[in-house]
């Protein structure tokens, strides 16, 4: 039967494949997020709900147009067996069965009404991504088309997320939207206590400070030392993901810790968790972004399928030329404190220490990566800039 989460079954998939599929999707993740990091204060994007909505839009591209949607996301898989690598993954991101987290993960598909798609590309959609067609009117309603859509992600992010697309964002040429929505919510494993919670300053990059509620932890921790920055990650109940917090030495250090980031060293930081004695202090923090991703997405080589007369996502419905990717957004939002975490998207043991233990102050601009620990998948990640924004 189908799993909780994406709603998908299991997929065969040699341990190769998967291994270099989840390589490339955390290669993808960071490529996306450096393309993203140029706005200014905090940000929280989703690489998995981008990563998703690629995959989708794979299945139905052909030529120039899928080869560089596969290359934009990293895969070096033959183009046959990304979507069952794809399907696999998200069959394991699937929340256990005790309940501790709740992760839920939904993707639509609307079609243009009269328009002739192919059986296969819906049915492949439906079995690798659980993503159900349903027929819309572009052409008559657009608008009533919007807001169906924008209704449909608004429900399934428990209300967070509830204008993905903008008016005039879908129009009467729009073919077909494909959408992600993730929603996670979950508790801490060692929650924080209330009454730690204390105003405490926060100081911002360029100089100055805020006063923001900081909570306290003193306790065991997977802890690392990296060069110029402490990493530390705090799981929550059931253990299957963790927030992993990277909170460079310096004030103004956030953006070489963004510069250095790449899959090969975030595998060497995460595998470098050592259990410690940590005294942490973490403000209380809400982010919320709002993407226009074709730029980012051409800067990663996606050029095609932007381009009228051009795309070719004949492997769907028409011929080469007849249908391109119109618009491609994702909304954002993350909310961390003392139970938890709630975030949506439209991505060794050993005894405590006996000296001083470590000592990681998150109160200057710091990066978060929620993690699932199982596969690698980052299912949010962004930064926090200052606590009182947003």
């Amino acid at each position: 039967t189908p799993r909780p989460g994406f709603g998908v079954r299991d997929a065969v998939v040699e341990p190769a494949e998967r291994e270099s599929f989840l390589r490339a999707n955390a290669a993808f993740s960071l490529d996306l997020y450096a393309r993203l990091r140029v706005r200014e204060g905090n940000l929280v994007c989703s690489p998995l709900g981008v990563s998703v909505v690629l995959g989708m839009l794979a299945e139905g591209a052909r030529g120039g147009t899928r080869e560089e949607i596969l290359a934009a996301l990293r895969q070096e898989l033959p183009p046959d067996r990304v979507g069952p690598a794809f399907q696999s993954v998200l069959a394991d991101l699937a929340p256990g069965k005790k309940g501790w987290i709740r992760l839920s993960a939904v993707n639509g598909l609307w079609t243009a009404r009269g328009l002739p798609f192919d059986p296969e590309f819906l049915r492949d959609l439906r079995t690798r991504f659980g993503a159900r067609a349903e027929e819309r009117d572009f052409e008559a309603d657009p608008e009533g088309a919007r807001r169906a859509i924008n209704r449909w992600a608004e429900r399934r992010t428990g209300g967070r997320i509830p204008d993905l697309f903008a008016p005039g964002d879908i129009h009467t040429l729009t073919a077909f939207v494909v959408a992600d929505a993730l929603h996670f919510e979950g508790k801490w494993a060692t929650p924080f206590r209330k009454e730690s919670t204390a105003d405490l300053p926060f100081h911002l990059a360029g100089g100055g400070t805020v006063t923001v509620p900081t909570m306290r932890m003193d306790g065991p921790l997977a802890w690392y030392r990296g060069e110029g920055f402490q990493a530390v990650d705090l799981p929550y109940r059931g253990e299957e993901v963790s927030l992993t917090l990277l909170v460079p030495d310096e004030v103004d250090g956030l953006p070489a810790l963004e510069e250095s980031l790449t899959a090969e060293g975030l595998d060497e930081w995460i595998a470098g968790l050592r259990r410690e004695r940590i005294l942490l202090r973490l403000p209380r923090f809400t982010a919320n972004s709002a993407f226009d991703l074709e730029d980012p997405l051409r800067a990663l080589g996606m050029e095609t399928a932007f381009v009228k007369e051009v795309a070719d996502f004949s492997g769907a419905a028409g011929v080469p030329g007849e249908v391109f990717l119109q618009v491609m957004k994702q909304k954002a939002l993350i909310a961390v404190d003392e139970t938890g975490t709630s975030a949506s998207a439209v991505t060794g043991g050993g005894a405590g220490a006996t000296s001083a233990p470590p000592v990681v102050f998150a109160d200057r601009p710091f990066l978060f990566l929620l993690r699932h620990r199982e596969t690698g998948t980052l299912l949010f990640m962004g930064r926090v800039a200052n606590p009182k924004l947003d």
